[in-house]
């Protein structure tokens, strides 16, 4: 959702006279809403399409890996997923769904992501990749670029699988 802003402020100049009111919640809340008639548009990732709820792609969004400037695949740009599940990661908590997603490409290999560290936010995330040696991980590449400076001592990586793309 890192262009969100950019996309609200395009309808607020279309729509002037509409009023927002975003909220988050777990994609099934966001459904529940929208079937019940409590919002209007739900913004949600790749999941089982509801009946009486009309889909429509957003957007497709990268998946990428980042690592510590001094890990072992830091010295290549891509990598595969496989090769990836060798190592530790810094995971995001079970409730997000890129969490789930990441488990369910593990799964198609038979195997399942060895997480050292569990954390709540990105943003954390980020910061453990960077900061400490408790492991790798997979994020958003919109993320990824963002955090890719100067400051920060990780590296990204593009992912050589056919699926790190999610729409």
């Amino acid at each position: 959702m890192d262009d969100l802003p950019a996309v609200l402020d395009i309808l607020t100049i279309k729509y002037p006279n509409v009023a927002l009111d975003i909220r988050e919640g777990s994609i099934e809340k966001i459904q529940k809403a929208t079937i019940d008639g409590k919002c209007d548009i739900g913004l949600v990732g790749p999941t089982p399409h509801l009946a009486g709820l009309i889909y429509h792609n957003y957007k497709r969004e990268r998946m990428c890996l980042i690592v510590p400037n001094s890990h072992a695949l830091a010295h290549i740009t891509s990598t595969s997923f496989e090769v990836a599940l060798n190592y530790k990661f810094i995971g995001l908590d079970d409730q997000k769904r890129i969490t789930k997603f990441i488990a369910e490409r593990a799964a198609e290999l038979g195997r399942t992501p060895n997480c050292a560290t569990v954390i709540s936010s990105a943003e954390a995330q980020i910061e453990l990749v960077a900061r400490t040696n408790r492991g790798i991980a997979i994020l958003h590449e919109s993320a990824a670029l963002r955090a890719v400076n100067p400051g920060i001592p990780i590296k990204k990586q593009s992912l050589t699988d056919n699926w790190p793309t999610r729409a």
